[in-house]
């Protein structure tokens, strides 16, 4: 996206910047190739390196997770009345975590606007957080005093959600 291989609505520009060419990033497809295609891609791919692609199908994903992410995100600071200036931290857990940058998903829109200096990646939370239970009996006995008040949210049955989330699957 930074280096204009990808528009935000994550629709490949086919530009031939020098900057792309400088980064080793080029544009193939069936019709459109400027790097060697993989036998099984369809459609069009950014070709990266290697035998390194990034197909649109691949973009549509990312914006799929990112769209039900943010949405997911908001409506649960909606239901608690808060927003999301009112975090004084947020803490991330596994993969995403992990291995994303947290600047990159401010800026694709993963998280809200300023939030990035509240973010806490704290790993493997869910292999911790199951290790603590085993081990102490207080968090055992915390967890289930907490189990009662939990209140299941299903977006995929919430019309917001569902009007809202074509317009998510952008990046910013």
């Amino acid at each position: 996206l930074r280096a204009g291989a990808l528009a935000e609505d994550g629709r490949f520009t086919f530009s031939r910047s020098p900057v792309l060419r400088k980064m080793g990033i080029e544009f193939c497809s069936g019709s459109r190739a400027y790097a060697p295609a993989p036998p099984d891609l369809e459609g069009a791919a950014l070709f990266l390196g290697g035998s390194l692609f990034l197909s649109a199908g691949d973009v549509e994903e990312i914006l799929k997770v990112k769209a039900a992410f943010s949405l997911g995100l908001r409506r649960l600071l909606a239901e608690a009345g808060l927003a999301a200036a009112d975090l004084a931290r947020i803490y991330l857990a596994g993969a995403l975590g992990r291995f994303a940058d947290k600047e990159a998903l401010e800026t694709l829109g993963f998280f809200p606007s300023g939030s990035r200096s509240r973010l806490t990646v704290v790993g493997n939370a869910s292999l911790e957080g199951a290790a603590l239970l085993l081990a102490r009996a207080e968090a055992r006995e915390a967890l289930l005093s907490w189990a009662g008040g939990v209140r299941t949210l299903d977006l995929a049955a919430d019309p917001v959600f569902l009007r809202e989330f074509p317009a998510q699957m952008r990046f910013a």
